[in-house]
């Protein structure tokens, strides 16, 4: 078939499309593909039938095109809407965005592909920039010298490393004929996927025809990918399945013969197969009922998931995928890529939002299980920010010494979400999609390391060192590191309390009788600071009630008290300007001062408490201090709890910083306490991304 004649041209609308995007050579037409290499393409080698389409995007075009019932040749080869399987860039931007929300689909850039992809490289030459030099513009040009030295077999065992994609949508990290988030065409000779690394070496040391065709086969039986959802797993079979023909066409200047891209075709089936990530198993299918008679008005088809198989092509012979998971002799070297983020789940009837729930930590889990290698791309505070959550994640990357590299990006345009001034915020997956806490990847391997290599752009383009045996200490921002290690002793969050009372946000709601606005309702009356109703519309006020309606806590009550609400302490801190004096303002509007015979429902946080009203009237000096407030902006974003980088002090009269001071003499006492020298003393009361 002619090259020309694969590709096919649309007349959707694509919004913010370059005007450099070739549409009509991004989209491949299945009806001018071979019916025998579509059948092969449409095959699931784990149940013997075809693949799903897995979504039901495509159920108003009838019953054949629901989630559980396969991709027939006839379904999209002959359907009148000849553009019905579409990469995700010439699809209409609002149903991106659909595809974002209900299936965890966000397609990753040419560009972070081809870091990870070099990454990954580095790890197998132990050198870095071995296919391509990397611009600051993201663009990239490939290197001249041929990757292997002539007359070395060496690159025989880099086209034999096993390498794999994980939740591979259209295949970006295996193959790039174009840039998934753009549409531009890739030249080959600057094509960065992992097959398209080991297709450059096969062309620059094979010239035969046969012998090379016997290492492309290499090639492809050591390339592996998995997806759920049909139509992305059909375009990730064909991008694969063209690259080899433009890698024939590039080599010898004519198309392979049938036969040839059948072969090809069959190890595709194989390889790129389709799976549920989170249970090893086929998406849940449809299968006509045999048993059902003519006039039976009952369902007509039942459920069929079963486990996955690929092919062990060394031993020429089907493994279950959950087997190499637990320990099987398969292994693969690397894997680069972009998992789902979260899933949604029903909403119930009294609910506005849909539920959702992280599962990226998962993929993460089986990576480490599956690869020696593996290079991932996910939300980076959830982890980071509460090591414990997700599963204990973050305290695995931290912690568990296989971590070679933490690289963090911001992941929205939102200017509270960025500590700089020498440059904008650039998202990497562009301004649809909001990750507020940043995007990260990590880079891990099988080996132990001492420690591992941070970085965060978000605040700095500064690349620090962080020992395993220090990561105690780690902060958002890597040029803070070493000024935290100075700040010994207890921190501030030691001191926090939060929910003590017993108090929850429902509470006036479930106990009218148990308030009151007046004091004399009560016999031990107690002010009480909670919100008027649970949710979002709830706003806090200030009721009486009596010492006996709470649960716990009790000891609290006569002390003096300086709280704020509890949500997102420092999202709320910084809101506006992202400045020492902008949370030296907002910090002093935020608090609010209860007195003794007072107590708090959950909405809110006590920053500090004491019998003594002098004590906290030095706190209040500390809030005020450009080191508290440089400070401020070093926490990590925690969604309810603060203090984790802000020194406690003694308030008394006994403390060793003399609070009767003014707030400019009780900072140098603070300097002065903490041995911070000039550079850094600047660095905190300036904000600064860099220590001079």
């Amino acid at each position: 078939m002619a090259t020309s004649e694969r590709r096919k041209s649309t007349k959707c609308k694509i919004p913010e499309m370059d005007a450099d995007c070739d549409i009509a050579s991004i989209d491949i037409i299945e009806r001018h593909l071979h019916k025998d290499l579509l059948g092969i393409l449409l095959k699931d080698m784990s149940t013997g039938r075809n693949i799903l389409w897995a979504c039901d995007d495509y159920s108003g075009y009838g019953c054949k095109y629901k989630s559980g019932c396969q991709i027939t040749h006839d379904l999209i080869a002959r359907h009148k809407n000849k553009n019905l399987i579409q990469p995700r860039i010439l699809k209409e931007k609002c149903y991106q965005k659909e595809r974002t929300r209900t299936h965890a689909e966000v397609f990753t850039p040419s560009w972070i592909c081809n870091e990870m992809n070099n990454y990954c490289d580095e790890e197998w030459f132990g050198r870095s920039n071995v296919f391509n030099n990397v611009n600051d513009d993201h663009t990239w040009m490939a290197t001249n010298e041929p990757i292997f030295p002539s007359g070395s077999n060496q690159w025989h065992k880099y086209v034999l490393s096993k390498r794999l994609e994980i939740t591979c949508g259209e295949a970006p990290y295996l193959v790039s004929p174009y840039d998934t988030t753009n549409g531009k065409i890739i030249p080959i000779e600057q094509r960065i996927g992992q097959l398209d690394r080991k297709l450059r070496v096969i062309n620059e040391n094979m010239n035969s025809e046969r012998y090379w065709f016997d290492w492309v086969i290499k090639a492809y039986q050591s390339t592996y990918g998995y997806e759920y959802q049909g139509d992305n797993l059909l375009l990730a079979r064909e991008n694969l399945l063209y690259t080899f023909i433009d890698n024939y066409k590039f080599k010898f200047g004519v198309e392979p013969t049938i036969q040839k891209q059948k072969k090809i075709a069959q190890i595709i089936a194989w390889n790129i197969w389709q799976m549920d990530g989170l249970s090893d198993c086929t998406p849940t299918g449809t299968i006509d009922n045999p048993n059902r008679n003519l006039f039976d008005t009952t369902e007509s088809q039942t459920t069929l998931s079963m486990p996955c198989r690929i092919m062990d092509w060394e031993n020429n012979q089907p493994i279950y995928f959950k087997d190499i998971k637990k320990g099987s002799k398969m292994k693969f070297f690397a894997t680069a890529f972009n998992p789902p983020y979260q899933i949604s789940k029903d909403k119930t009837e009294t609910q506005t939002q849909t539920n959702s729930s992280w599962i990226y930590q998962y993929f993460q889990f089986a990576a480490d299980d599956i690869a020696e290698c593996s290079c991932v791309i996910y939300p980076f505070g959830g982890w980071f920010d509460a090591p414990d959550r997700l599963n204990g994640l973050g305290n695995r990357i931290l912690n568990d010494k296989r971590t070679i590299m933490v690289k963090a990006y911001e992941g929205t345009t939102d200017r509270r979400a960025w500590y700089r001034t020498d440059k904008q915020p650039n998202p990497v997956f562009g301004s649809g999609v909001n990750l507020s806490a940043g995007v990260s990847i990590v880079l891990r391997n099988n080996k132990e390391h001492d420690g591992f290599k941070y970085s965060n752009r978000i605040y700095s383009d500064k690349e620090v060192f962080v020992p395993f045996e220090r990561t105690v200490d780690i902060t958002p921002n890597p040029v803070f590191i070493e000024i935290n290690n100075k700040l010994i002793g207890n921190k501030l969050n030691d001191r926090i309390k939060k929910g003590i009372f017993g108090i929850e946000s429902d509470f006036v709601e479930k106990n009218p009788t148990k308030v009151s606005f007046n004091k004399q309702d009560w016999k031990a009356p107690i002010q009480l600071l909670t919100n008027d109703k649970s949710g979002s519309s709830g706003r806090a006020r200030l009721y009486w009630t009596d010492k006996a309606h709470l649960e716990k806590g009790q000891e609290y009550t006569g002390l003096y008290k300086i709280v704020m609400a509890s949500a997102y302490p420092k999202k709320t801190i910084v809101s506006g300007e992202v400045s020492v004096s902008n949370v030296k303002k907002r910090i002093m509007e935020l608090i609010e001062e209860l007195p003794p015979h007072s107590a708090f429902g959950r909405s809110r946080l006590a920053l500090f408490m004491s019998k003594s009203k002098a004590e906290c009237e030095n706190f209040k000096k500390y809030l005020q201090t450009n080191f508290f407030a440089g400070l401020v902006l070093q926490e990590p974003n925690r969604s309810s709890s603060f203090g984790y980088v802000i020194p406690d002090q003694d308030f008394s009269d006994k403390s060793d910083i003399d609070w009767s001071k003014s707030i400019v003499d009780i900072d140098k006492q603070l300097y002065k306490k903490y041995k911070l020298d000039k550079s850094e003393i600047a660095f905190i009361e300036s904000g600064s991304q860099e220590v001079a």
